[in-house]
């Protein structure tokens, strides 16, 4: 199987040969016999005997043919089934594809497996064939091999199936033994209290939903183990042993359950009994603390503090034994679902007890720190600590004293009133300690204290309170305060210097790296800056008080003159940066150093200077570090002398540039610069374009790279008439040289395009004529045939002659409509067109409201005081584009005569022209030929820019 032609192929081949052997043997044939393969057949010229006996050959051979055929059909079934799985990846993708699906669907899928190869094995050895070898008439069959290898593959493709299904009811009854094992140790576990069997309970509740899917996952292993025993799979031992274990764990679980339920109602009560014995036990404590509280009253005696002391922290510690017990009480109560018991005597004893508490408290630390105030050395007593202990114990032994009053307890009272009297002894020296013990105090002032007392009271190790009551030290109090009032001014004057200089030591330079130019910049500075402002302020508020003696004083000056050191390197640097940032982008250009070496060798030193500042500010960002950096200042001084004189020979190169094409005074500086920074590339002019001239967005570059076509923003062209190279001769790296050039050949190229087209339509159809040029073009075009005809009918005809000629223009415009109204116009059309309408209806209202006044002159004012084109030689009109001798167009208004620039316009739309829209022309072209300006005013979109 698999090899050499199919089994049909090969019988019929061998067949065939054998029979047309066997036929030459009984008669020769005359000529040739062909050899086909599905067919024995000869051509018209053989014997007829052979053609006679190849008929009866087909016929037999047909006939013992169709038993093989039959038999290899039904092998060639099952060998497509069977044969071409691969074993490695059926038990995965069996499982793929019965993952997701139901239990129904999936004990169907595989049953269906398993019933397609037990059929397979059925039909292989008894319905297809009993034997492997058969004799069908003149063939015999030889299945053997085929009927082994389906066999082989039907039998382990169902060992693989039944071991994916014992493999997953393995895991899954491991699994779920696991859960059932865990929740069975659960249960059985013995509560140690009644929390715990709280807790229990909860548990056990808590499983009747988990329990019931477990018990509906056990019940879908039995599905699919039924499916192996349906089958007559044998499991192995261990896991027909696991099988059955788990089938019993519900009915195990279940005898727990119960036991534990034995269990659990033994241990409620055995808990009941003992909650009632710890509330019987709890009450005896609660009546004897009680006692002893009530001992306290008779206690007065200051002798034994210590002792009173360490009873009342032994009595505080039942208390809060007492009260946590009886919070422990109330939850289990709550567990048991009894009614909580009210412990207000614990309350109660710790509100009677606490005075006393306090009492002995305050005593037992007052005998603990007197001799330590007294007799230890002087400089390890804090005065804040002696100032804010008997300042407290003070008023709390007031307060207890006041509550023994009123509750008539004698002894407590004498307690108290000893305390207090010692207390108020010792806060007469407070005083003396703070002012000795002032942070701020230096050798100049215990000298100055020295002079004022004649006493030596700077203090050492060996220096105590009790030798400075021996000195009497206490008679100079107000000499010491006033020194020490000094001190604490000057302290607070040094302390706020010591904190200005911390604030720097978290603050570091914002350095980034700035794009692809490998060096740094500062970013952030706000917070740095407004610092150094504040700190300055801060430090010459300081150098103006009176209490800034000259140490003082020299400290804020240093500090003062180094944060002005650092704000003006700061604003040295910062000013260097934005210059750099500003000229880094244009002396990266090849063409801009080579066009200002001088500027671009300038540059190169500050930009050297500038890198290694900012390579150690980058390493070492600490602010303070790199203010002391050597000659920082000094060094961005002298950057900034230098940018200075680039930016003056920049602007002046500039400049030289602008007058050279004044076009380029519509360009900002930078934009300027991008253009001149990329001059090898003329295509870097093209975004600029449209601010140096009013319709050209682009220019159109060929092949070669020379300039061929301008283009309008609404995508019209226009072809120049003499092609530009701007890499040709003295344009080659002058942008401005060939710009000149693109000015120069617009205006030849209209001009031209002009007189073509007032040519073209004095031989063409309007309509049709339309088509053929630019908008602009078309426009002034019809203006000037629109004059000339006027006159012309003027001259001719009079007033008559306009009212025959508003005819004429009606029908123009009628043929224009039907234009739109019947072509396919492109957007480019539809856009001159309508601008071309706008005029015409304006023309012909004109014409129509002079044949209504009955206007017979060219000269008459209403009509010199319309806008009207003329196509005359220059030398009419001085000042234009061209010289005499050259026609070109020009515009006249009353009195006013402009020859036309040729400024290519585009193919833009115009506004309706109204009555107000004349007197602006009147009005602006006046001005113009008076050689001055207009600026008309108005509300907005109203047609101002338009119409200008």
């Amino acid at each position: 199987a698999g090899e050499g032609p199919p089994l049909r192929s090969r019988s019929i081949r061998s067949l065939l040969s054998a029979a047309v052997s066997e036929g030459g043997r009984g008669a020769r044939a005359p000529s040739k016999v062909d050899y086909r393969e599905d067919a024995l057949f000869v051509d018209g010229a053989k014997d007829a005997r052979i053609v006679e006996a190849a008929q009866q050959l087909r016929k037999a051979v047909g006939a013992c043919t169709a038993w093989p055929l039959r038999l290899a059909e039904a092998y060639t079934a099952h060998c497509t089934a069977l044969l071409q799985v691969a074993e490695g990846e059926y038990a995965h993708e069996l499982h793929a594809r019965t993952a997701e699906l139901s239990l129904a669907n999936w004990l169907k899928e595989y049953r269906t497996e398993l019933g397609s190869h037990a059929r397979a094995v059925e039909e292989v050895t008894s319905s297809i064939c009993l034997y492997s070898t058969v004799n069908l008439g003149m063939f015999c069959a030889d299945v053997g091999e085929v009927r082994a290898a389906l066999l082989t593959k039907a039998h382990s493709l169902s060992a693989i199936i039944c071991s994916t299904i014992a493999e997953q009811c393995r895991l899954e009854n491991t699994r779920i033994s696991a859960r059932f094992s865990e929740v069975t140790a659960r249960i059985a576990d013995e509560s140690k209290d009644v929390e715990a069997l709280t807790q229990k309970k909860a548990y056990i509740d808590s499983l009747t939903a988990e329990m019931g899917a477990l018990a509906d996952e056990i019940t879908t292993v039995k599905a699919k183990l039924r499916v192996l025993d349906d089958a007559q799979v044998v499991l192995e031992p261990e896991d027909f042993s696991l099988a059955c274990n788990t089938q019993a764990w519900p009915s195990n679980i279940e005898a727990a359950r119960v036991r534990n339920e034995t269990s659990m109602t033994n241990a409620t009560q055995g808990f009941s009994v003992e909650l009632q014995e710890m509330q019987e036990s709890f009450l005896n404590d609660l009546k004897r603390y009680a006692k002893e509280v009530e001992g306290y009253q008779a206690l007065g005696d200051i002798a034994d503090c210590e002792a009173h002391y360490d009873s009342v922290r032994q009595l505080q510690q039942k208390l809060e034994d007492a009260k946590a017990l009886s919070e422990l009480i109330n939850s289990r109560e709550a567990l048991f679902g009894w009614p909580l018991t009210h412990y207000e005597q614990v309350k109660k004893l710790c509100k009677a007890f606490a005075p006393f508490a306090s009492l002995w408290t305050i005593g037992s630390d007052w005998l603990t720190q007197y001799p330590v105030w007294m007799e230890g050395s002087f400089v390890e007593v804090s005065k804040t600590e002696v100032e804010e202990n008997t300042h407290a114990w003070s008023l709390q032994l007031k307060k207890l004293l006041l509550q023994f009053r009123e509750k008539d307890l004698p002894e407590p009272q004498r307690a108290a009133e000893a305390f207090l009297a010692k207390l108020t002894s010792f806060q007469a020296l407070v005083p003396l300690i703070v002012q000795l013990r002032n942070p701020g105090l230096r050798d100049r002032h215990w000298e100055r204290i020295h002079e004022k007392t004649g006493l030596s009271l700077k203090p050492d190790t060996a220096f105590t309170l009790t030798r400075a009551i021996e000195m009497k030290a206490m008679h100079f109090s107000e000499q010491i305060e006033e020194v020490s009032v000094v001190a604490t001014q000057e302290y607070a004057l040094e302390t706020a210097l010591d904190k200005m200089r911390r604030e720097w030591d978290s603050l570091k330079l914002d350095v980034g790296a700035y794009k692809e130019t490998g060096t740094f910049v500062l970013r952030s500075m706000d917070e740095i800056l407004q610092l150094l402002d504040d700190q300055i302020v801060k430090t010459q508020a300081m150098r103006g008080s009176p209490f800034c003696v000259l140490t003082i004083e020299a400290n804020c000056l240093a500090w003062e003159k180094q944060l002005m050191h650092l704000q003006e390197t700061f604003d040295e640097w910062i000013s260097c940066q934005r210059v750099w940032l500003y000229l880094e982008p244009i002396f990266g250009s090849e063409d801009i150093y080579r066009q200002m070496p001088t500027e671009g060798r300038r540059f190169q030193a500050v930009d050297g200077m500038w890198r290694k500042v900012m390579k150690a500010a980058q390493a070492v960002p600490d602010v303070l570090k790199v203010g002391e950096m050597d000659k920082l200042l000094e060094k961005f001084q002298e950057a900034n002398k230098f940018l200075d004189l680039i930016q003056k020979g920049l602007n002046d190169y500039l400049e030289t540039k602008r007058l050279a094409f004044p076009r380029f005074f519509f360009l900002s500086p930078d934009e300027l610069l991008e253009i001149l920074s990329q001059t090898k590339n003329p295509l870097a002019v093209q975004p600029h374009l449209g601010k140096c001239f009013e319709g050209i967005a682009k220019l159109s570059f060929n092949d070669k790279g020379v300039i061929t076509e301008m283009i309008s923003p609404e995508s019209e062209k226009v072809r120049f008439v003499s092609p530009i190279d701007p890499n040709e001769g003295s344009r080659k790296g002058n942008v401005e040289v060939w710009l000149c050039d693109v000015e120069d050949a617009m205006i030849k190229t209209l001009r031209s395009v002009f007189a073509e087209a007032l040519t073209d339509y004095a031989v063409c159809e309007r309509t049709t004529w339309v088509d053929k040029w630019p908008g602009m073009v078309v426009l002034n075009a019809s203006q000037r045939y629109w004059t000339a005809e006027v006159e012309q009918a003027l001259r001719e005809e009079g007033a008559n002659g306009l009212a025959e000629y508003g005819k004429v223009l009606q029908k123009q415009l009628e043929g224009i409509v039907q234009k739109v109204r019947t072509g396919s116009l492109s957007s480019a059309m539809r856009t001159t067109i309508g601008a071309l309408v706008t005029i015409d209806v304006h023309q012909r209202d004109v014409i129509q409201e002079m044949a209504e006044l009955g206007i017979h002159s060219a000269s008459a004012f209403e009509w010199l005081s319309q806008l009207r084109y003329y196509w005359e030689d220059a030398e009419c009109v001085p000042g234009g584009a061209f010289k005499p001798g050259t026609d070109t167009m020009v515009v006249r208004m009353m009195n006013a005569t402009r020859p036309s620039d040729f400024e290519y316009l585009g193919n833009s739309f115009r506004l309706v022209i109204t009555p107000l829209t004349d007197r602006c022309y009147r009005t602006l072209i006046g001005a113009i030929h008076l050689n001055l300006g207009g600026a008309p005013e108005g509300p907005a979109g109203t047609g101002k820019t338009e119409t200008t």
